[in-house]
């Protein structure tokens, strides 16, 4: 029996990895359903739309998946129970399950809130719910009699806060994960397929939205709660043996088995022989002596042995290389010790100062083409400058200049008297800053109502923006596309809803 937190937990891991994939399958079996259910609920919930009477049928239904649930995790609690002990695993009986389930789920929405509140009860009430779910599927019919003994197992002084005190941060880690997870993975589709998705271009905002957390809570909770079951249930089997001394016999089948398979009579003629056979394989030659004429060996053996010997002719003649270099420039410095800290004897040799000379040529030659090779970069034809913009042109995406750029067109426009081309300026320079924003998406396929559509979804949290643009779509169609003559009065509503747009932004 684990006598530490840590040590429970690494033993109830160890217990989960040993576990077939079919007694996952029975949890995943309940859990999954009630996850897709909860999502349901909450999309039909979230929908101003949706009548009430589909929010009670997906009530209806996530009550229902949660007993199914409870029914299920007491299936693979009861399996997992089994192979602790040794012993089957235990027959499916959902129907006698349903009934004490019911209640333990139904009891279990009203009594751990409670138990948070008080505090101090809050591991004791959450060991004894797993402690039914283990006990719900034992041999005792009476579910009754599985409760009251899965609240004298959690009133038991034990390992209780330790326990939730490590799971509880192990918890969070998992769920920090899945953010990192869940919340890059429309961005990897899009760079890895370049499928450009809903999720990916809301960006930022994908993670603020409410359905993310719930995505993010159920996930946790379908990857987490197998291990926070199974330390329950090896907590319990462990609790319960110290009155049966289960898991002594347990322990002793396991050792008992392969002991009786071995318990086989061996006559010592055989033993002998076996003995003798087993002393002249490959691994106790050590015990022969060496042998007296060489062995032969293979053409590849010999290949490789010539080639480790060029190897180490090539390191030896480098070394003898460096060697004479060595002596040459200690006789060119006329015998100098190198010492370190001892003096020349006298000043260098000349071959020494023409190196110095040569290297410092060199140099020279080298900058001075740096120089030179940045000076006629400097010098190079300008390039090209980028066509003037012509608002005339139906071609014309907002993405061409950023905001501050469209301004200036629409005041030249404005000074030059042609209202018409400034209110265009004007609204090009709305859909940059929009775009800068991240409200929009600067596409040239897009028409004004899919970017209306887009800002309506994006900015609904800032209050009258969508409308504002709305008006501005209107104004500008009307001009551009029809026969409305624009006014200086046109041009100052115009920007002063763009202005409204950027106090409710800001």
């Amino acid at each position: 029996m684990a006598t530490t937190a840590i040590d429970h937990l690494e033993e109830a891991a160890h217990v989960l990895r040993q576990a077939p994939l079919t007694d996952w399958l029975w949890h995943w079996a309940g859990s999954v359903p009630l996850a897709l259910s909860i999502l349901l609920f909450w999309s039909d919930a979230r929908n101003p739309r949706t009548p009430d009477t589909t929010c009670a049928l997906d009530a209806l239904l996530v009550t229902i998946l949660l007993v199914w649930m409870n029914c299920c995790r007491a299936q693979f609690a009861g399996r997992v129970r089994a192979r602790l002990g040794g012993a089957a695993p235990p027959p499916i009986r959902i129907l006698r399950l349903a009934a004490a389930q019911s209640f333990l789920a139904a009891s279990k929405l009203i009594v751990l809130p409670v138990s948070v509140l008080v505090i101090f009860p809050l591991p004791q009430t959450i060991a004894f719910y797993r402690y039914a779910v283990v006990l719900s599927n034992g041999s005792d019919p009476d579910p009754r009699r599985g409760i009251r003994k899965a609240a004298r197992l959690a009133s038991l002084p034990g390992l209780h806060w330790s326990v939730l005190g490590i799971m509880a941060p192990l918890q969070l880690a998992v769920a920090v994960n899945l953010i990192i997870v869940i919340g890059f993975a429309p961005q990897f589709v899009r760079i890895l397929t370049g499928h450009e998705s809903t999720f990916s271009r809301a960006g930022v905002y994908f993670a603020a939205n409410p359905l993310f957390v719930v995505l993010v809570l159920i996930a946790t909770w379908l990857a987490f709660d197998p291990f926070a079951q199974t330390v329950y249930t090896l907590r319990c089997f462990h609790l319960e043996s110290l009155e049966t001394g289960e898991d002594l016999r347990a322990e002793l089948d396991r050792i008992r088995s392969p002991l009786m398979l071995a318990a086989v009579a061996v006559s010592p003629e055989g033993l002998r022989r076996s003995v003798d056979r087993t002393m002249q394989a490959h691994p106790y030659d050590w015990r022969l002596p060496p042998a007296s004429t060489t062995a032969h060996h293979g053409w590849l053996a010999n290949l490789t042995d010539r080639a480790i010997h060029l190897i180490r002719s090539m390191f030896h003649w480098l070394g003898d290389l460096l060697d004479r270099f060595l002596r040459w420039l200690r006789n060119s410095m006329g015998g100098v010790d190198l010492r370190p800290g001892a003096p020349p004897a006298r000043g260098l040799h000349w071959s020494v100062y023409v190196l110095i000379g040569a290297a410092v040529v060199l140099a020279a030659v080298f900058l001075w083409r740096m120089r030179y090779a940045r000076r006629m970069r400097a010098v190079a034809a300008p390039v090209a400058a980028p066509a003037p913009i012509q608002l005339e042109s139906e071609d014309l995406t907002p993405d061409r200049l950023p905001e501050e750029q469209w301004l200036e067109l629409a005041g030249e426009c404005l000074a030059r008297g042609d209202l018409r081309l400034a209110l265009r300026a004007f609204f090009l320079g709305n859909l940059a800053w929009l775009g800068r924003s991240e409200f929009i998406s600067i596409h040239p396929g897009k028409t004004n109502r899919e970017y209306e559509r887009e800002l309506r979804r994006r900015a609904r949290a800032i209050p009258r923006t969508p409308e504002l643009f709305s008006a501005n779509v209107t104004a500008f169609e009307r001009a551009w596309y029809g026969l409305h003559e624009v006014t200086a009065d046109d041009i100052e509503l115009f920007r002063g809803r763009i202005e409204q747009m950027k106090g409710a932004a800001a």
